[in-house]
């Protein structure tokens, strides 16, 4: 395709760490424009296999000094199994991971409640609203207590503890709000304006 570059394969883990941080960094201003506006997204982590990158500290300490290291975790198609996984096996909490996760719930439910539905389908809308939750609250659960509270998260750390929450919030009133907006009513409320 002309003008179409794709950029070299990097050569040292420090330009491959390089890489996948800018790859999610486009994946949250992605998921923070498409969510508000209905409209969808154009990176779907289901089409790419980016490891999802290791902790900012241990990044700035330990590739310095040991740049042969890859300390980056494997990213998971399953959001029950990339949910679940172990977060940072390293001594360094990794609120990145946390971010990546929080965004890619994000985006499955943005993508499920601004897609068409018809009202037979309305079992269906539920349940998967109802699928969507219990890996919101599954989540939740595993954080610690220094991803969610700026009081308990590191000096550096603070400003994304509360991007965090942010779009934890943010899902939990997208989920609230779409069964509560969502109900098909309309066809009710019509027949009785008509009587």
């Amino acid at each position: 395709m002309p003008g179409l570059a794709l950029a070299d394969a990097p050569d040292t883990l420090i330009e491959k760490e390089e890489y996948q941080r800018t790859l999610w960094n486009l994946f949250f201003l992605d998921r923070d424009q498409s969510w508000a506006s209905s409209w969808p997204h154009v990176l779907d982590d289901r089409y790419f296999m980016v490891n999802i990158p290791c902790a900012e500290k241990e990044f700035q300490e330990n590739f310095a000094s040991t740049p042969d290291l890859d300390q980056s975790v494997p990213f998971n198609l399953n959001l029950s199994k990339l949910i679940s996984k172990n977060i940072s096996a390293t001594q360094y909490p990794n609120i990145l991971q946390y971010l990546i996760k929080a965004y890619v719930i994000l985006g499955r439910v943005s993508e499920h409640i601004h897609a068409l539905h018809d009202s037979d389908d309305r079992e269906y809308y539920d349940r998967e609203c109802d699928n969507l939750d219990s890996h919101l609250v599954r989540f939740r659960l595993i954080l610690p207590r220094s991803a969610t509270s700026i009081f308990a998260a590191p000096t550096n750390d603070r400003i994304h503890a509360v991007r965090l929450t942010k779009i934890l919030n943010t899902i939990t009133i997208l989920l609230s709000s779409s069964r509560s907006c969502g109900t098909p009513t309309f066809g009710k409320q019509s027949k009785a304006r008509n009587q």
